[in-house]
């Protein structure tokens, strides 16, 4: 994506909000285009918290000012809110317990989809900034998640699926989403 736009006049930035060497981002990050890769230590650090776990929320708000005035760009998020733990001591579990507390499910679930809220109401920081910077209209969102969440069970999982997965191939089915503000619905 990067090279792909890049090579057409795009800017192109990646932001981590954990280690910025973790699964070696530091270099895979350039090679696939993004000439600029911030992550916690090497710059994000300056500019949110980067204790764990981090709020995708605060790494949108204060990245998106550093990328929205050019005329073109990709930016590329790795978040990580929607990561396990999932308990009663998660970090946002603890920030959204008072919205999710009276859902009929374990606990587990219920900081599992807490996490969900963080990165729902990171997207709407994205959505929201873009919007009063006049480019969302001219803007094509688009996420997917990389893995299932691994520290539910395959029931848990199951409980909140609207349809049964199996532990082998369905248990890895996730969404690619694609958005712009003139879509009606977003393409998944």
């Amino acid at each position: 994506l990067g090279h792909a736009l890049g090579s057409l006049g795009y800017s192109t930035q990646s932001y981590h909000n954990w280690e910025y060497d973790y699964y070696d981002r530091d270099k895979t990050m350039p090679t696939q285009g993004f000439d600029h890769y911030t992550a916690c230590g090497n710059g994000l650090e300056k500019m949110i918290s980067c204790e764990w776990l981090p709020s995708d929320t605060d790494m949108i708000k204060k990245t998106l000012p550093l990328y929205q005035t050019e005329e073109r760009f990709v930016t590329y998020y790795i978040t990580m809110s929607g990561h396990n733990p999932y308990n009663t001591y998660a970090p946002m579990y603890l920030k959204y317990q008072s919205l999710v507390k009276n859902l009929p499910y374990k606990e587990s679930i219920k900081s599992y989809l807490a996490s969900q809220i963080e990165f729902d109401r990171s997207l709407e920081a994205l959505i929201t900034g873009l919007d009063e910077a006049g480019i969302l209209e001219d803007t094509v969102i688009s996420f997917v998640g990389d893995h299932y969440p691994y520290a539910l069970s395959i029931d848990e999982v199951n409980e909140i699926s609207d349809y049964k997965r199996d532990e082998i191939v369905e248990v890895n089915h996730s969404n690619l989403v694609i958005w712009n503000s003139a879509m009606e619905n977003a393409i998944e």
